[in-house]
């Protein structure tokens, strides 16, 4: 009896009304089903994300691992946000992050001594931008639905490095 998938992996594991004797049922045969198209799936995934970096969501499930040609850039990292999401919001903080890394950030209070530590900071950040350029980047932050805008500093981030943004942030602004 010819399964009523077409794909050689559903032939070789039986079709879902067929009862071959021999054949993978319940959980089992589509835990191998998985396995078997995770392969094809993995390839395509490759090659989908050569294509255009994006931003993914960092996980805790078990057997998750970050992607080849991923980045982290949490809190833990270099490129965190250091503006919280508990204390601004979300948005208003992705937005507080762009004005910072791109510097136009004078309208936040903050002491004296923190605005000092930010101004290092986001040099030694700008100066390590370039590394993220072709790179995916995870961040813990829900990706977006469709038709959402990206309220993550991540999208900050993979627009800046892409786009050559980076460079002309870098450089000191003349005073008119």
């Amino acid at each position: 009896m010819r399964s009523r998938c077409q794909s050689p992996t559903c032939d070789e594991l039986g079709s879902f009304g067929e009862r071959r004797r021999g054949s993978l049922r319940g959980p089992w045969r589509r835990a191998a089903l998985r396995k078997a198209l995770g392969d094809r799936m993995a390839e395509d995934r490759e090659e989908e994300m050569q294509a255009l970096p994006r931003r993914l969501q960092l996980r805790r499930s078990r057997g998750w691992r970050l992607p080849a040609k991923t980045l982290k850039v949490d809190r833990s990292t270099l490129f965190g946000n250091p503006f919280l999401a508990a204390d601004y919001g979300s948005e208003r903080a992705v937005a507080l992050f762009r004005a910072w890394v791109t510097g136009r950030c004078a309208d936040v209070c903050l002491p004296p001594g923190a605005k000092r530590a930010l101004a290092r900071r986001r040099a030694d950040m700008l100066r390590a931008l370039p590394a993220l350029r072709g790179k995916n980047l995870a961040c813990w932050c829900p990706l977006p639905r469709r038709g959402e805008p990206d309220t993550c500093h991540a999208a900050v981030l993979l627009a800046l490095a892409n786009l050559g943004v980076a460079t002309q942030c870098g450089r000191p602004r003349r005073r008119a």
